[in-house]
């Protein structure tokens, strides 16, 4: 398991604590048990095979007690889901997810490709109109880039505009310029994301940190799709592409939906990332 211990974060927890308290659980998972092939409990699989899905263990991995997925095809797709329904009076509700990627030897197949790794949020209703944060390749400002991106529909596009950790003029920001090639990875670390969904207002704040360095993070803020129904039921989507092969790793996935009125337009993903840091210290006491 990943331990957080910045400061920084120490720190939000103390501030954001009262209002994570006040968050519906509707699903927590650090997949500290089992090992080998197969799905958690609740979760089902599509695509080419359920059996690239499986838990991590200390024996066989580098990245133990973690959800783990193999995709060595470049033309096939893997998919894992998981359904929640207690999101109750979702209309006046934000929706918070909070987890933690990693990707090993990755490689994609063409820039600009969003058939790539990715973890997902939907409503049950919408079918396609997804919120999608995924693992891309694109050529910015004149060179390829292997970044994080994230947007709307179940293939956003992978470009300038939807870069986490990129600012026109500037760059990228520490930690999240990947490298320049299309083989690659997030180098060995975990990144913790924290996502929040504004279902009234419709806007999307994502807090990205680097668990291997806390001081590299960065905010990146979006609107969902117009138009979008609000549900009572939601889903979590897990993927690899079409256009891309190598090894995903997802870890301590948090859902939960936070009451109305709690200001999460100036603390944003924070709020989802406090509750997962006490959920940890929680399963470590």
């Amino acid at each position: 398991m990943k331990s957080v211990t910045s400061s920084t974060l120490a720190a939000m927890l103390l501030t954001l604590s009262g209002v994570a308290a006040q968050a519906s659980i509707l699903y927590s998972q650090n997949f500290d048990s089992g090992s080998g092939s197969g799905l958690p409990a609740g979760w089902t699989a599509s695509g080419a095979s359920a059996s690239a899905w499986g838990i991590s263990n200390a024996a066989s991995s580098s990245a133990p007690n973690s959800f783990r997925g193999i995709d060595s095809s470049s033309t096939a797709y893997y998919l894992a889901s998981y359904k929640f329904t207690s999101l109750s009076e979702i209309g006046s509700q934000t929706v918070g997810l909070n987890f933690d990627l990693r990707v090993d030897d990755y490689s994609v197949s063409a820039p600009g490709n969003a058939g790539t790794f990715r973890v997902a949020y939907r409503p049950s209703n919408s079918n396609n109109a997804q919120y999608a944060i995924g693992l891309g390749f694109a050529n910015i400002d004149g060179s390829n880039h292997l970044f994080f991106y994230a947007g709307n529909g179940s293939a956003p596009v992978v470009n300038s505009s939807t870069a986490i950790g990129y600012t026109a003029g500037s760059g990228f920001a520490d930690g999240f310029d990947l490298g320049s090639s299309t083989s690659g990875g997030t180098g060995g670390d975990f990144y913790n994301f924290a996502f929040t969904f504004d279902s009234v207002s419709k806007a999307i704040v994502i807090k990205v940190t680097n668990l291997a360095d806390p001081t590299q993070t960065f905010t990146f803020n979006d609107t969902w799709l117009a138009g979008i129904v609000a549900d009572t039921t939601g889903e979590l989507i897990v993927s690899t592409g079409t256009g891309s092969t190598g090894t995903m790793y997802v870890d301590n996935v948090s859902i939960a939906a936070i009451p109305e009125g709690q200001h999460l337009a100036l603390v944003g993903g924070a709020v989802v990332a406090a509750f997962a840091i006490m959920r940890r210290r929680t399963l470590r006491a």
